[in-house]
Order: C-alpha cells, then structure tokens, then sequence
C-alpha cells in the first residue's frame, strides 16, 4: 500500500514554539524555513497525510499546499522515454560553437 505524501506549510508564531515542534515530529522530512521579520516561522515540509491531518497545536498553523504523491506521478509523465545514449550514435557527436585551437 502506497501512502500519499503531502507537502506542507508550517506556520510557527516564534522560534520556542517551533522547536517545541520539532522535538515532538523529529523524522519530519523538512524542506524550506524561512524566518519572517515579525519573528513568526515558516517552513515546509513532507509528510503521510494522516499526520498532516494531526500536526496542528497551539502556536502551529498547518496548511496542506499539494499532494506531492500525485504531482510526483504527474512529472513522471512528462519524461522522455527516448534514450538518448543511443541517439548519439545516430546523430554524431555534438556540434557548437566551440574554439579550435
């Protein structure tokens, strides 16, 4: 079974709260913080969805910015299946502009 991972914004009101925080979600996979300049924290984050439907608490504000399982499937999409080792035998080597000495 395959869970669905979401990605997170955490809105802490200062720097205790926020440590507070992290010491009760220590695994939590953290992807940005940004400290703003009245004090109060910013972060994203990715998690199961079931946590991210717990992660609220005094002080913390949780705002589910995308299901990154599905987004992930979506990219996947947009790859190339060519390989394009192979296409450099049939197309030669590169061509530019570079400078022959």
């Amino acid at each position: 079974m395959n869970k669905e991972i979401q990605k997170v914004k955490i809105k802490a009101e200062n720097d205790k709260v926020f440590i507070e925080f992290l010491k009760q979600y220590p695994g939590l996979d953290m992807a940005a913080e940004r400290r703003q300049k009245n004090g109060k924290i910013h972060a994203e984050a990715y998690v199961e969805r079931e946590v991210a439907n717990n992660l609220s608490k005094p002080g913390i504000d949780i705002e589910i910015i995308e299901n990154a399982s599905e987004t992930g499937k979506q990219r996947q999409q947009e790859i190339s299946k060519t390989n394009r080792f192979e296409l450099a035998g049939e197309i030669g080597p590169p061509h530019g502009f570079a400078k022959k000495e």
